[in-house]
């Protein structure tokens, strides 16, 4: 099986580290890429000066750690969503896209537009393609009282393992997430608690942006971005 949450991270470690030799990297990371990139940077730090997490998470499965409802009830009606069908049918993807991918950035209608909604849909052609969409759901570490009945301790513990360095890590990290994502929202919680390099930074929060926030809250995002390169500048040396 080619998605595996291990797998889809080896990738992106040999494509950071051994075809491009990245260092010194200020990273976006939103959705899976929070999943994947978090544990990318826990075990490669010193590769990395600054974060920005928007709608995303690092799961562990341990409830006592990251509290109840870190995964979130729009996640699991997502992951339900997906599993009964959801994305089969035409146009199905596009048409979630353009739910779910909502804001001010998107123009006046607030929604991406008919070409942008075809362009995601567009490497779907097929109910074939979908193979990979519907997994990566089910790969997101939940615990046991995952309520679609089908938790998956995979890769939980592995994350646990890995949180005493961002415990640890003091370069900084911000924080954008959106005020209107019903998915991940409301997890940029457990950083902030937990995560020495949240503190005095210039988090925001993205207002009337959707999940996707690279589209709803694109401009927000990147003059927060912006702003947070300028005004904070790093030394590798240090966690």
């Amino acid at each position: 099986m080619d998605y595996t949450y291990e797998r889809h991270v080896g990738w992106n470690e040999d494509l950071l580290w051994n075809h491009l030799d990245l260092k010194n990297i200020t990273i976006v990371l939103q959705d899976w890429g929070g999943i994947q990139g978090l544990r990318v940077a826990a075990r490669s730090p010193n590769r990395f000066s600054r974060l920005l997490l928007t709608n995303t998470v690092f799961p562990t499965c341990d409830v006592d750690f990251e509290g109840q409802n870190y995964i979130t009830k729009g996640f699991y009606a997502w992951k339900d969503f997906v599993h009964s069908g959801g994305l089969k049918g035409p146009n199905k993807v596009g048409k979630l896209l353009r739910r779910a991918a909502r804001g001010p950035s998107c123009g006046p209608s607030g929604k991406i537009s008919k070409e942008e909604e075809a362009s995601y849909q567009a490497p779907f052609p097929h109910e074939s393609y979908l193979a990979g969409v519907i997994q990566y759901p089910e790969l997101v570490p939940t615990p046991p009282h995952d309520p679609t009945g089908r938790p998956q301790p995979i890769g939980g513990d592995t994350n646990r393992a890995l949180w005493p360095v961002f415990e640890n890590w003091t370069k900084p990290v911000l924080l954008a997430f959106s005020d209107a994502d019903p998915v991940l929202g409301g997890a940029a919680y457990l950083f902030k608690n937990k995560c020495p390099g949240t503190k005095n930074q210039p988090h925001i929060t993205l207002e009337d942006a959707g999940h996707f926030s690279q589209d709803g809250g694109g401009h927000q995002l990147v003059e927060a971005l912006i702003n947070f390169v300028e005004t904070r500048p790093v030394n590798n040396s240090r966690l």
